[in-house]
């Protein structure tokens, strides 16, 4: 029942997990990190996966992230790294300099960055056409009222430093050659990647992230040691409790994903 099934080999966002020993099912399921209706088409089974386990998890763990804002945003100039972790944190963010009239400038002229960031993820002229929240807090909050335990397949600081290490800086490309947004549409087109994850259609989401950036630094840092990372953390949790991980969708397919490295271990995945 699922379209395309027999000629893709990662042809749905949600999967299956058992085998290996497991006493109940587990869950793997691909998100986006938007707040886009596509996301939303949740369906039944979804719900009733969720609904099942012992404990949800995405990337990171959300109550974790306002402890980590001002070490984030700190990170954000490595050229002002020391003064930043002074700077910015939810204690001293409306503290400014006195008679320093450009700072409380900035403050008042800028968006709402981290509120978006962590609530909502809606761009300003996309609203009618989004949720209320992006799909990962959605979930979070799904298991916090189905008195799940909510947690995180990463550590933060880890996750962090493997995200810069996966930054424009560490790469060996061209410029030129980093982004192709060729592979994304143009303007009044529709987006591929949201198409294909509307299809269910990891396969091509896979394609059509390698082809957009060819670096293997980038790859091995955004993707492939944290699929290590998010695979290991499934598999330590489902030997006692019974999980519903939610990650990026890019994390799931491929020979490096989590998906491959869970069957890797002994488990079978079923879309």
């Amino acid at each position: 029942d699922i379209k395309g099934s027999r000629t893709r080999k990662y042809p749905a966002r949600l999967w299956e997990i058992t085998g290996n020993g497991l006493k109940k099912p587990s869950y793997l399921y691909g998100t986006m990190h938007v707040s886009k209706k596509l996301a939303f088409n949740l369906g039944d089974t979804f719900y009733k996966a969720i609904s099942s386990v012992d404990v949800v998890a995405l990337e990171l763990a959300i109550d974790s992230w306002v402890s980590n804002i001002g070490k984030n945003q700190g990170r954000a100039n490595s050229q002002r790294r020391d003064q930043a972790y002074k700077e910015y944190n939810y204690k001293t963010a409306l503290r400014f300099p006195k008679f320093d009239l450009e700072p409380i400038v900035g403050q008042i002229s800028n968006g709402d960055y981290m509120s978006n960031f962590l609530l909502y993820r809606q761009g300003y002229g996309s609203a009618d056409y989004s949720e209320k929240t992006y799909v990962d807090l959605y979930i979070h909050q799904l298991g916090k009222k189905m008195g799940k335990f909510c947690t995180g397949l990463e550590d933060f600081d880890e996750s962090d430093r493997m995200v810069n290490r996966s930054d424009w800086k560490n790469r060996t490309v061209k410029r030129e050659n980093r982004y192709r947004r060729g592979y994304y549409g143009g303007y009044g087109e529709e987006d591929p990647v949201e198409k294909a994850y509307r299809e269910g259609d990891l396969d091509l989401i896979d394609s059509l992230d390698r082809k957009s950036n060819k670096n293997p630094i980038y790859h091995k840092w955004m993707l492939d040691v944290r699929n290590r990372v998010m695979a290991n953390s499934i598999h330590k949790t489902v030997k006692d409790k019974s999980i519903f991980a939610a990650v990026g969708c890019a994390h799931l397919p491929g020979d490096s994903g989590v998906i491959d490295m869970l069957r890797g271990m002994g488990y079978t995945l079923t879309p």
